[in-house]
């Protein structure tokens, strides 16, 4: 992923002057998603992969941030990657539309520290 040309955005939030993703952003430390990728041995590195939750009052406006970004996006693709602290493994998942990203959202069922593509249909 980061060998991809493009433009990275960071999301967040300003707080006095600082730019957060942690006001909008939270994770349940307990849950860890099963992710395919048999090549990770290091067992803490797999323990990175919990749920990406949007917090509630934010989540209208990041569908709708996506949409524009996918909306103005030459090759009509974003790649999103939520990431904390925590191994230097890139893992790249499958492309999905923005309707099936948002819902792995909401069900919490999308992972940090793992990119996803998201693609236009239609």
């Amino acid at each position: 992923m980061s060998s991809v040309s493009g433009v990275w955005y960071t999301i967040g939030t300003d707080d006095d002057g600082t730019f957060w993703a942690l006001q909008m952003v939270d994770t349940d430390f307990d849950k860890h998603l099963a992710v395919s990728a048999p090549w990770i041995k290091d067992e803490e590195e797999l323990e990175n992969f919990t749920p990406v939750i949007i917090k509630e009052n934010y989540l209208n406006d990041f569908e709708q941030l996506l949409a524009e970004m996918l909306e103005v996006s030459p090759m009509n693709t974003i790649m999103i990657l939520p990431r904390y602290q925590g191994g230097d493994t890139e893992i790249i998942q499958g492309t999905i539309s923005l309707k099936e990203y948002i819902q792995l959202i909401k069900e919490e069922k999308i992972p940090f520290n793992v990119c996803t593509i998201v693609k236009k249909v239609g």
